[in-house]
């Protein structure tokens, strides 16, 4: 098998083991518990890595677009958002429990029906006062205003700005943050410096530390499957090569600006990826504009072009969208 993700190609073998069995022998070689507790008030390592797939597959497969700007006559770039939500008080015990069922998830229905957000991951932390607040990542614009409004009604009916407005005579707490952000590698950068950084929080969470829009848990990387003479023709091409390449027994990675590098490997994804462009033109008829003149490039193009187009992850991004 051959997986094709934003920034490496990944080969190895696989055994058809079912998902319970891999789950199985992978704690065995780690020495963890076959047994353990569903949820401990921590990011498990497999948390952090399904959180980290997530947050990486959304930033691929959302296209950098020019928007209108609300306020003032001109365009603006954009990709993904990031919004920090906080809380003006320290939450008790109970307030903890309940407060993605009873402030995060209307939000996130607010987003998605009033500005038409389809895909978001959000992770739950604590900072250094061992205050409770949120990162999420949405895929579509929201007015900072907007934002700061929809949260902080929320945070009023369910009295959490009492203590604020006897102090300051208001309820417009400033208790949120958003940003912009245009650029693939500074949306995967975001993503492993806040949503899944490693550092764990000096006491456990009472409430779910993550989650993520439905299509986004189900989504994964492409796969290809490779043929026995292919993968014995790539194996020789990557023997003596060490930028970029790392080679095992049974499983290889070369990062996509390498990929010049190894004929038989840049010819197979040529090939794969020709055969299922065509598939798409045949069964849909059409692709997606923003898409058009990837696809050109790859039906029209010799293989070079093509595989310097994987590197700016364009042709990554049609595979998640369009599986093979």
């Amino acid at each position: 098998m051959m997986q094709i993700r934003h920034d490496r190609v990944i080969g190895y073998h696989d055994f058809c083991h079912s998902q319970k069995h891999k789950i199985f022998l992978s704690r065995q070689l780690s020495g963890t518990s076959i047994r353990s507790k569903a949820y401990q008030g921590y990011l498990s390592q497999g948390a952090r890595k399904r959180l980290t797939k997530a947050c990486q597959i959304m930033a691929c497969i959302t296209p950098e677009r020019n928007l209108p700007h609300p306020t003032e006559s001109c365009f603006f770039k954009f990709r993904l958002a990031f919004v920090t939500l906080t809380f003006p008080i320290q939450l008790n015990a109970d307030q903890e429990k309940t407060v993605t069922s009873n402030l995060l998830k209307p939000l996130l229905q607010t987003f998605s029906r009033r500005f038409g957000v389809k895909n978001y991951v959000w992770r739950a932390e604590l900072t250094d006062k061992s205050r409770l607040h949120f990162h999420i990542i949405i895929d579509q614009p929201v007015h900072w205003q907007h934002l700061r409004n929809s949260w902080n009604r929320l945070l009023r009916l369910n009295g959490y700005l009492n203590s604020y407005a006897k102090e300051h005579g208001h309820y417009n707490a400033n208790s949120t943050d958003i940003r912009k952000i245009h650029s693939l590698k500074k949306a995967l950068k975001y993503t492993s410096k806040y949503i899944s950084k490693s550092k764990n929080s000096q006491r456990p969470l009472l409430c779910k530390i993550w989650d993520s829009s439905v299509f986004l848990k189900a989504a994964n990387w492409s796969c290809l499957e490779v043929g026995q003479a292919s993968w014995y023709a790539i194996l020789k091409d990557l023997t003596g090569l060490e930028d970029g390449v790392l080679l095992a027994e049974r499983f290889f990675v070369v990062a996509n600006r390498y990929l010049k590098a190894v004929p038989s490997l840049k010819a197979f994804l040529f090939k794969e990826i020709r055969e299922w462009v065509e598939k798409m033109q045949v069964q849909c008829g059409w692709l997606d504009k923003r898409f058009t003149s990837a696809v050109e490039n790859i039906v029209q193009s010799d293989p070079d072009p093509v595989i310097e187009r994987v590197s700016r992850y364009e042709l990554g991004q049609l595979a998640l969208l369009f599986p093979i």
